[in-house]
C-alpha cells in the first residue's frame, strides 16, 4: 500500500455538499430571526393596545407585559383582621367593575383572566400566626370576586364572570411597621391578555 495514496479512500465533501449544507444552515438561521422578530413585534403591539386600553380605564393602573394592573388600595379599604366590604367598597367596586368590563369587551385585544389578588399586612393572626394572613388574603380576595360575580349592573355578563379566578398573596411585599399599614389590608384586580384562542 502506497501512503502517499492515503488520501482517495477519503470521502471529502464536495463543493456542493459544502455549499448545499451552508445554503441549508443559512435558512435555518434566517427563519429563526424572522420567527424571533415576529415575536417581539407581536409583544410590542400587544403593549401598544394594552397602553390604548388601560388608557380608557377611568381608574388608576399600570401595564406590565401583557397584563393591566388596577390596585384598588385607595378604593377598597380593610379593617384589621376583617375581610367586610363596606358599602362604600361596594359602590367604588361597582365602578371598577364597569371598567373591567369595558376593557374586556375591547375588540383589539383578548382578555384570557380577571385576576382578583388579595393581599394582608404584616401583622399576624393572633388565632393563626403561621397562615392567617394567607387566608385573610385570600377571604378578601373571594369577597371581592363573589362581588363581581354577582354584580349585575357592572356592565358584563357569564363571558367575564367565567373569567374570574383569585389568588391569596398573604403578606409577601408588605410594609413591617408596627400597626400594619391599611395600603397593604386590598385588593387588585389584574387583567391578563393574549390572543384569542392561545390560553
Amino acid at each position: 500500500m502506497n501512503p502517499d495514496n492515503t488520501d482517495e479512500n477519503v470521502g471529502w465533501p464536495s463543493y456542493v455538499d459544502f455549499l448545499s449544507t451552508f445554503i441549508f444552515l443559512l435558512i435555518l438561521f434566517i427563519g429563526s430571526l424572522v420567527f424571533q422578530v415576529s415575536g417581539v413585534m407581536a409583544q410590542e403591539k400587544m403593549k401598544r393596545e394594552l397602553r390604548r386600553v388601560a388608557g380608557g380605564i377611568k381608574v388608576s393602573n399600570y401595564v406590565r407585559q401583557n397584563k393591566i394592573f388596577i390596585p384598588l388600595a385607595d378604593q377598597v379599604r380593610f379593617e384589621s383582621n376583617s375581610a367586610v366590604l363596606d358599602a362604600l367598597a361596594q359602590e367604588r367596586l361597582r365602578k371598577v367593575g364597569r371598567q373591567i368590563a369595558k376593557a374586556c369587551s375591547d375588540p383589539q385585544v383578548y382578555c384570557k383572566r380577571v385576576v382578583v389578588e388579595g393581599h394582608a399586612d404584616h401583622v399576624p393572626v393572633k388565632s393563626d400566626p403561621q397562615f392567617g394572613n394567607w387566608k385573610l388574603s385570600a377571604n378578601r380576595a373571594l369577597n371581592v370576586l363573589q362581588f363581581f360575580y354577582g354584580c349585575n349592573d357592572c356592565g358584563y355578563g357569564e363571558e367575564i364572570r367565567s373569567r374570574l379566578t383569585l389568588s391569596g398573596e398573604g403578606d409577601i411585599g408588605a410594609r413591617r411597621s408596627f400597626a400594619g399599614s391599611s395600603g397593604d389590608r386590598r385588593v387588585d384586580v389584574i387583567l391578563e391578555f393574549g390572543q384569542a384562542g392561545h390560553e
